[in-house]
């Protein structure tokens, strides 16, 4: 059976107001700037925050599916906490992959800058993301799956996990 891998989207440290945690553009974690983007450029970068092994960026192309924070609030209530969203993923590059490529640089949006770059617009040091994934077609599943349902044995997904692609719409 094909691979897929399932990554989390979440705004992390949220304050009482709802504001993103400051070392974070609030555009990273939100699904609706990504599939406008991918939809007008072709495909979109997005970073996880760990590496990921030779062998599983070579099953790319494959697919993925995203799971949606709990406090990512550009997705209806009812699918927050849950896997809801199917992508392509065309390519697993490395930082050093991606930072050596200005072809793909340019799928790599203003607000995901500072994660190639490892600094923010004002020269302030931000932690470079290792692992970016290319993706295209990015679409709502029928319903909003918990990670139980996808095999995943947690209630929710941190970072990302690589799982049987069992073809979920």
């Amino acid at each position: 059976m094909p691979k897929a891998i399932v990554w989390a989207v979440n705004l992390g440290d949220v304050d009482l107001k709802g504001c993103p945690r400051a070392d974070m553009h609030v555009c990273e974690a939100l699904i609706t700037p990504n599939i406008y983007f991918a939809e007008k450029y072709g495909a979109v970068y997005w970073d996880i925050g760990r590496r990921i092994s030779e062998e599983v960026r070579n099953e790319a192309p494959m697919t993925g599916y995203i799971y949606m924070g709990k406090n990512v609030y550009d997705v209806p209530y009812n699918r927050r906490g849950t896997i809801c969203f199917r992508a392509t993923v065309e390519k697993i590059l490395t930082l050093e992959e991606i930072r050596n490529n200005e072809e793909e640089l340019k799928y790599v949006p203003e607000w995901r800058r500072q994660c190639v770059e490892g600094r923010w617009s004002d020269g302030t040091r931000h932690e470079p993301s290792p692992t970016w994934l290319k993706l295209s077609h990015i679409t709502p599943l029928s319903r909003g799956y918990s990670p139980r349902e996808f095999g995943i044995n947690a209630d929710y997904v941190r970072g990302f996990v690589i799982i049987e692609d069992r073809d979920w719409r």
